[in-house]
């Protein structure tokens, strides 16, 4: 009988040590998940802002071939928006 309640006792410590852990495991998985929605979030932004840069740059390339006599003003524009690229890609 007393052997009984001795493994009672280790068996309760045991399923309060496993719920602790499971809470931890549970905490730890949330806060996984928060980085990974983040993650997420930030390479959607990403790609959005590469797509756009890259529209912007074919747009600009067509419209110098096009257009020859504004050249100067359009390579000043052309210009500007790659400076504007390069500070998105280095934030």
């Amino acid at each position: 009988m007393i052997h009984q309640r001795k493994d009672i006792q280790i068996n309760q410590e045991a399923l309060k040590a496993q719920v602790e852990e499971f809470k931890a495991q549970k905490i730890e998985m949330v806060e996984s998940r928060k980085v990974y929605e983040e993650q997420s979030q930030t390479l959607a932004q990403q790609r959005f802002e590469t797509t756009f840069f890259n529209l912007l740059n074919i747009y600009l390339e067509k419209k110098l071939k096009t257009n020859p006599d504004k050249t100067k003003r359009n390579e000043l524009f052309y210009n500007a928006v790659i400076i504007l690229q390069n500070s998105f890609i280095n934030n």
